[in-house]
């Protein structure tokens, strides 16, 4: 009696063992049936019948059928070397930032010229500051994320510097769309001693 009360639990073992394995197939099977559907989503909408994404053309239907496009599209950032701090190598191609080490921290304006106004602008660097902040380590980057153009077409964002980034090279980088286009554009930035 003992053998066969070891032999069904041994049984039911198995038996519960396989029947996880069916569910974790039936699970894989789900995931690779949700991939593939999402696969084919993606190849439906971003494709025309040729295979290959295309450029939208937009039409004004208020206006006619005449074919929008951005004849005064652009992307051209500088900075403001207008302040005493700040001036550009034009052989390296290259601003440089003069630390002036009677402040805590600098700002300096950079600008984006994109040609138009009301253009949402996106901001990125690869160079961050952190601090103390009750008892906790803080980060930010040293440019804010994005800004819009003004009527004279030129986004404007505020750079900040910190002592710790003395003698370092800082890439800021700007970008937007219009009209399906990606524009992008980056400067250098060397903080000086």
């Amino acid at each position: 009696m003992e053998k066969l009360i070891k032999r069904v639990k041994k049984d039911e073992k198995r038996v519960n063992l396989s029947r996880k394995l069916i569910k974790k197939e039936e699970r894989t099977n789900m995931l690779k049936n949700m991939i593939s559907y999402i696969f084919i989503y993606m190849m439906m909408i971003s494709c025309d019948a040729t295979g290959i994404i295309t450029e939208e053309i937009f039409t004004n239907d208020d206006w006619g059928t005449e074919d929008v496009h951005c004849d005064d599209c652009q992307l051209i950032i500088s900075m403001d070397t207008a302040q005493d701090h700040l001036w550009f190598d034009d052989s390296l191609n290259v601003y440089h930032w003069d630390y002036n080490e009677n402040y805590e921290q600098m700002y300096g304006y950079v600008f984006a010229d994109v040609g138009h106004d009301s253009e949402f602008v996106g901001w990125d660097t690869d160079t961050f500051y952190c601090w103390i902040y009750e008892g906790e380590r803080q980060c930010d980057d040293v440019i804010n994320g994005s800004s819009y153009s003004d009527y004279d077409g030129v986004a404007t964002q505020v750079m900040i510097v910190v002592p710790s980034l003395k003698g370092r090279e800082i890439n800021v980088y700007a970008g937007y769309y219009n009209l399906g286009i990606q524009y992008l554009d980056s400067i250098k930035i060397i903080v000086d001693p």
